[in-house]
């Protein structure tokens, strides 16, 4: 495994752009810069599965600022 460290952290934040119930326990949540939902996976998620999704979102969000 690499050294990268994942961790859970409970926060809490104003609403979201589209308000969705997080109804599943574990999940993730992936938020844009406008707080709107970006993606979510429902269950456990392995870090090669985490790491190609921000990937896709990142470049999702630079293709749409230019």
């Amino acid at each position: 495994m690499s050294s990268a460290t994942l961790q859970t952290t409970w926060w809490r934040y104003g609403r979201t752009a589209t308000p969705k119930p997080i109804a599943a326990v574990p999940s993730t949540v992936f938020v844009d810069p406008d707080g709107r939902i970006a993606g979510r996976v429902i269950g456990p998620i392995d870090e090669s599965t985490l790491r190609g999704i921000l990937s896709d979102l990142v470049k999702e969000q630079q293709g749409s600022n230019t």
